[in-house]
């Protein structure tokens, strides 16, 4: 700067204007290049700085997506391991109804092999047994894409029939729009057998099988409703074993529970699928015959007598003969309650166990 100051003094003083004015323009053109060359600097340094920070968001990105990727692979890993040893059968169908997917628990419910049902429809599961209702109410629920829950009976490839409980969801697009569906079934067998013997025996004797008391009277009551609406004749028969109790003196209980056993088959097999029959105790029992006018009625208690009578019971080698008592009436006008039937067969019957026991009497 010294040398240039004392320069541009002496071109002052030696030199002519032209020669001033080119030194004071080498020397503004000087500054501007070092001025153009720090502003450079700078922008590469800036470039530098942002291409380093664009490369760490870039290594950020793509360790995040290769993470991401292993998380989205083990989810997907585990939920097809879920699925694979889960519990209950796990089948997936197309919207059209067709099997995409069986799990193994499916098979060994089904006994069918993934193979075997890809391709098919769960029709051919229906054992028949289950209403033509239900399965329209299932599909019209998850056609309108939700979820659907009941129980219905299929059958296995053996053709042996078992019970599930069902739950079906269809799976839905990124539209909205119903892709697949989904069962996830749970074999209830042993729950349903487990209930039906239950029911039974809240409704039947435990011994014979016949209806108990109970049960009986209720269907009396249901029967009775429907004789006063439609005008159907009603007959009620009481049944009374003659001298049990000396069977169960001279051979045994266990032998007096085989002739009551044998009874109820020998009248059942006589009876109409539309007839009710039942216990009311001990060795007292009670059908109820349904559209049969008193005629008839006395003919099939009479053929029911002889039925009993020609019983055979054998106990040791020996032959034990067995009679019933009948005593029967019909329904009338007046009786307003069951009772009132039953109170005139035990009439009917006390009169045939009085006019000397293995006949019939109509009151």
């Amino acid at each position: 700067r010294e040398e240039l100051k004392l320069t541009s003094i002496t071109v002052n003083e030696q030199s002519s204007l032209e020669e001033k004015w080119y030194l004071v323009c080498h020397i503004k053109s000087s500054n501007l290049g070092f001025a153009s060359y720090l502003q450079n600097y700078r922008t590469i340094i800036i470039i530098l700085a942002l291409g380093l920070i664009l490369s760490l968001i870039a290594a950020w990105y793509l360790a995040k997506r290769k993470i991401e990727k292993k998380s989205a692979r083990k989810s997907v890993r585990l939920l097809s391991q879920g699925i694979e040893q889960s519990p209950a059968a796990v089948v997936i169908t197309s919207m059209e109804g067709d099997i995409l997917y069986v799990n193994p628990k499916f098979e060994e419910m089904s006994g069918y092999t993934y193979e075997e049902v890809r391709g098919q429809n769960p029709r051919l599961f229906k054992s028949g047994a289950t209403s033509a209702e239900v399965y329209e109410d299932l599909w019209a629920t998850i056609c309108n894409k939700q979820t659907w829950a009941g129980e219905f009976e299929n059958k296995d490839k053996d053709g042996n029939p078992y019970y599930v409980s069902a739950r079906i969801t269809p799976l839905l697009d990124k539209r909205e729009k119903i892709e697949y569906f989904i069962g996830i079934q749970e074999d209830i067998s042993e729950r349903m057998r487990l209930q039906k013997i239950l029911e039974e025996t809240a409704i039947t004797d435990s011994l014979t099988g016949a209806y108990n008391r109970g049960h009986f009277l209720v269907l009396c009551e249901q029967e009775i409703k429907r004789q006063q609406r439609y005008g159907s004749s009603v007959t009620l028969m009481l049944f009374d074993l003659d001298h049990f109790k000396n069977i169960n003196d001279t051979y045994g209980h266990f032998t007096g529970d085989e002739v009551l056993k044998l009874f109820v088959s020998c009248i059942s097999a006589e009876l109409r699928e539309t007839d009710v029959f039942g216990r009311l105790g001990g060795e007292e029992f009670a059908a109820m015959v349904v559209e049969t006018d008193s005629k008839s009625a006395l003919l099939l208690a009479e053929r029911l007598r002889k039925s009993v009578e020609n019983m055979v019971v054998l106990v040791e080698n020996q032959e034990i003969t067995v009679t019933v008592s009948i005593g029967l009436t019909q329904w009338q006008k007046q009786d307003e309650k069951v009772s009132d039937v039953l109170k005139r067969a035990d009439n009917a019957l006390y009169q045939a166990k009085g006019n000397g026991r293995n006949r019939v009497e109509l009151l």
